[in-house]
């Protein structure tokens, strides 16, 4: 008979796969826009998709995906900041090719898997101090990068304009 798992081991399962699907699901967030679209802001005031997808990565694989590995490989680590707004204003740039930016989410978010996949219970209770966060471990900064990405899924997938049209239909 199969020992049934924990609910924590359960829970942390399903925040990696929800972390793992999220590389196609960016991908599908972005592709519902042609090339004049993903440089038309979701709204007034708000970022373009492009932005939007570049914010997620450079976030991922500048930030979520360093941390973890600090985290996994260091006794509490003091875990550097990284301001999204003066990155996206001294580095964006809006003829960055999209699939390029994808590519590189989907590398990042594969390093982080790895990772993620080989934890022991104690490693999921490691922890790192950030200047802004405080102490957080190992499984918060997961949570965190998941739902930094859903956030920002919602914001590319909720617009009308966007992944509710069928095909077909003008943008």
């Amino acid at each position: 008979m199969q020992e049934a798992k924990d609910p924590l081991a359960r829970y942390r399962e399903g925040l990696t796969s929800r972390y793992a699907e999220q590389i196609e699901a960016l991908r599908d967030a972005a592709g519902v826009w042609d090339a004049s679209g993903l440089h038309e802001p979701l709204g007034p005031g708000e970022w373009t998709p492009h932005q939007v997808v570049v914010h997620v990565v450079a976030a991922e694989s500048l930030a979520f995906v360093p941390r973890l590995k600090r985290i996994a490989s260091e006794d509490h680590p003091d875990l550097p900041g990284w301001d999204e707004t003066a990155w996206m204003e001294e580095t964006y740039n809006s003829e960055d090719d999209i699939q390029t930016w994808l590519d590189t989410f989907d590398a990042a978010r594969r390093e982080g898997l790895d990772l993620i996949r080989g934890l022991s219970d104690d490693d999921w209770g490691r922890t790192g101090r950030h200047p802004a966060q405080g102490d957080r471990t190992m499984q918060w900064w997961l949570e965190y990068s998941v739902t930094h990405a859903d956030d920002h899924l919602n914001q590319l997938t909720s617009t009308g304009r966007g992944a509710l049209e069928q095909p077909g239909e003008s943008r």
